[in-house]
């Protein structure tokens, strides 16, 4: 990946007198190729730079980018040239508090680095396909019925280490009532083939995730019902997806649906992905993005049904990679 042509696109996006300080270690990923633990990354139309703390023995792994060690967090005063300060939504607040007593002025301006990582490159859709690659290939291959939640949880974990990969985030395993809530955490619950099932698993490899969900329907006519409704609307929000259209247009679609059925709305039709599970996609749709796309329905005392795979932005439709 050429990360100094990412840099340079930074750059023609920050105004001028105005400098940007990056940590969120997913985004100096995104311009240095090094994901640390704790670091600052300084951009403005000039430059681009990159301080670390003197603990910090890997910064070497960044690409072609100017290192600067700091002993301690007041030496970043000095490197910071413009008094006019963006900053990322995952700036911690002890940092904030250091930018307004050395007299700058603090601006939000993610937006500025989200409009360059939602567009993925040829590269970057290949990391994210073998990781649905892995992820596909362990939830078919794991064993779920006849032990607990949490035993196929880390059985999951384990299959992605055993490929190779890492886990995006822990995995959810809900089963039977527990199949109603979207963010079960799994437990001692007995995975049964008479209750829903639902898996939610990614794989990060080559620094790329993926986020599949796959659901398991009882044999009774109901639960077959849920689980048919559920693959029409995932179905139908996809055919939507196309550059130029608005966000907010699919996610209306996607309520007005559950609506009809009779369902209520519990999370947004998808999300963005990529170096982060979630990640922000904007106002509309643009060729080469990379989301998730994933209608659930929830009912208490009954179960609960998501279907959720990854699709990439084409010329003129969304195209399923999962």
């Amino acid at each position: 990946m050429d990360f100094s042509d990412r840099r340079k696109n930074l750059q023609k996006l920050i105004m001028g007198g105005q400098e940007l300080l990056i940590t969120n270690p997913s985004d100096i990923l995104y311009f240095t190729g090094y994901r640390p633990e704790l670091a600052f990354l300084m951009a403005s139309r000039e430059r681009v730079g990159l301080a670390v703390f003197s603990t910090d023995n890997e910064a070497c792994l960044a690409k072609g980018i100017e290192v600067v060690t700091l002993r301690k967090v007041d030496e970043l005063k000095k490197l910071l040239k413009c008094r006019r300060i963006g900053v990322d939504e995952c700036m911690p607040a002890w940092l904030y508090t250091k930018l307004k007593k050395w007299n700058r002025k603090v601006v939000f301006s993610s937006g500025t680095i989200n409009k360059l990582r939602a567009v993925k490159t040829a590269e970057e859709i290949d990391h994210i396909k073998k990781a649905i690659h892995t992820t596909k290939k362990t939830i078919s291959d794991v064993d779920i019925y006849g032990k607990t939640e949490n035993y196929v949880k880390r059985e999951i974990e384990c299959e992605f280490i055993c490929r190779g990969a890492d886990r995006a985030f822990d995995p959810i395993i809900a089963s039977g009532f527990n199949s109603a809530f979207v963010h079960h955490v799994p437990g001692k619950n007995i995975v049964s083939k008479y209750g829903f099932v639902i898996i939610d698993a990614g794989a990060r490899v080559g620094g790329y995730c993926s986020d599949i969900t796959r659901s398991f329907y009882p044999p009774f006519l109901k639960a077959k019902k849920v689980y048919d409704h559920v693959s029409y609307m995932q179905n139908r929000l996809i055919r939507n997806i196309k550059p130029g259209v608005k966000t907010s247009s699919v996610q209306k679609l996607y309520e007005k649906m559950m609506a009809d059925k009779g369902y209520k709305t519990m999370h947004s039709f998808g999300h963005g992905i990529g170096l982060d599970v979630h990640e922000k996609i904007g106002d509309r749709f643009k060729e080469n993005m990379v989301l998730t796309v994933e209608p659930g329905v929830y009912i208490r005392g009954f179960g609960g049904c998501r279907k959720e795979d990854i699709v990439v932005v084409k010329k003129n439709r969304a195209v399923k990679i999962s």
